[in-house]
């Protein structure tokens, strides 16, 4: 990824980020950053970031062939006398500490958004609010994590008001790193679950990971938003000496939605201080989101009906219970992830439509460690209790599901091209399918192919009955 930020000196990044400058003009004015070899805006610097199979060294001179005039490295690189090169020990954390002086600069209030389940969603609504009253920049695609917060932070401009930033985490520690380069003064945990277990290992870690944001405002006397539905709601408060708004539907909830409405795939709705809100995404979950949302933007000084009006302007992203009319076949594509939480809420969702036949199209759920077996057996245990007709899936652990999976017709897949081809021939008027597994198994693709075919075959009958 790369930006267009506010014009900095070399000699000034070099500070900033604990560098040398060892070849070029520490003066030379930088426009530009980037990370990405492909898109180098004018003027930009580019930071060779090193990764397991992949070092960004490699393409300094491509980068300066296309127009950067400077580079983060962390060894000497013969480069052309005008370019200025500025060596550091780690250049993934001098993109961080640059992000942290380049935030500094700006009077710009920040939101930051954690959980394990519900960050995205939380981010759009807050973002989607806050645009209403604010010039504001959040979080795009998933950029949430050492690399993509401070690629986020760069689009800050001298005329940002407010901006909503996503923190994910797979390990202890990161959380903390990404709010001391956001310095966040408002955060939002939106939930607790079994996710990460595999670096995490237990719940009570994955609270202590997720109250890294909680530490950081306890220090800087900001406001933490807590989920009062959640079960750790209690845990995750204890850990809390800066103040505390808690959002939901209970009755104690310092900001509370009432007659939640919510059936299978339908918008979900609710009331917030009096004024009805009509969602465009699914599910209690979602309206719980939104409560969350709601709070933070009370915080921001944003009044009930932006945020109601705010609210109701989030649409549904690909991947995220994203709905398909199909020929008289609802397909929801929510196979961006999937989690112990998110997918237990999905199958509720399926559960509740009203259908010819609900089918289930899974594959496993990643990075759980040694509570795999157990939370795939859940969710199976979970199908048998709903109203699930069919269950397509493949994946070593998903077949621990469907090993537990009752009263369901089971059809098994060996990779994603043969689930594609099952779903089009199983598939008929009336049915509600929904797509459902962790980002790295591609459910994505199967969606895809099954949109497109089923597209094409539609084109073909209505050309044929032209003829």
């Amino acid at each position: 990824m790369s930006n267009c930020i506010e014009p900095w000196k070399a000699c000034e990044i070099a500070e900033a980020v604990g560098g040398r400058i060892v070849c070029g003009n520490g003066d030379a004015i930088i426009r530009g950053v980037t990370t990405d070899s492909r898109s180098i805006p004018p003027k930009s610097i580019f930071f060779a970031l090193k990764g397991e199979k992949h070092d960004a060294h490699l393409f300094v001179p491509h980068v300066i062939n296309e127009g950067a005039i400077a580079a983060i490295v962390d060894r000497p690189l013969p480069v052309p006398h005008f370019v200025t090169l500025i060596q550091v020990e780690d250049t993934t954390r001098a993109l961080g500490d640059f992000a942290l002086a380049y935030r500094k600069k700006f009077s710009v209030q920040i939101a930051g958004v954690t959980g394990s389940s519900g960050k995205t969603s939380v981010k759009n609504f807050l973002a989607g609010i806050s645009r209403r009253r604010y010039r504001t920049v959040s979080t795009t695609g998933n950029l949430n994590n050492h690399i993509g917060v401070p690629l986020t932070l760069f689009n800050l401009k001298s005329k940002t008001e407010k901006a909503v930033i996503e923190m994910g985490m797979s390990v202890r520690g990161e959380i903390a790193r990404l709010c001391e380069i956001a310095a966040p003064t408002l955060g939002i945990i939106t939930s607790v679950g079994p996710c990460h277990l595999e670096t995490l290992g237990s719940i009570d870690e994955i609270i202590n990971a997720k109250s890294e944001l909680t530490e950081y405002l306890n220090l800087k006397d900001g406001v933490i938003i807590l989920p009062s539905d959640s079960a750790h709601f209690d845990e995750l408060r204890s850990r809390a000496k800066c103040r505390v708004v808690s959002a939901g539907t209970r009755e104690d909830s310092d900001v509370r939605i009432t007659e939640l409405n919510s059936d299978g795939f339908a918008p979900a709705s609710f009331v917030f201080r009096g004024i009805p809100v009509c969602l465009k995404l699914p599910g209690r979950h979602m309206a719980l989101n939104a409560a969350l949302a709601a709070a933070a933007a009370l915080e921001m000084g944003i009044d009930s009906l932006d945020i109601v009006e705010g609210l109701g302007s989030v649409f549904p992203e690909t991947g995220r219970a994203l709905a398909h009319k199909l020929d008289g076949v609802t397909l929801v594509d929510d196979a961006y992830n999937s989690n112990p939480l998110s997918l237990s809420a999905g199958i509720s969702m399926l559960s509740d439509e009203e259908a010819e036949r609900r089918i289930l199209v899974m594959s496993d759920m990643l990075e759980l460690g040694k509570e795999s077996n157990e939370e795939h057996a859940k969710i199976g245990r979970l199908i048998s209790e709903k109203k699930i007709d069919v269950l397509i899936y493949r994946g070593e652990k998903t077949s621990i599901t469907a090993e537990e999976s009752k009263n369901v017709k089971k059809i098994e897949c060996r990779d994603n091209d043969e689930m594609a081809e099952i779903i089009l021939k199983t598939m008929r008027q009336g049915d509600v399918i929904l797509v459902k597994a962790s980002h790295g198994m591609r459910l994505d693709e199967v969606v895809r192919k099954v949109i497109d075919r089923k597209i094409s075959s539609t084109r073909a009958q209505v050309i044929s009955m032209r003829k």
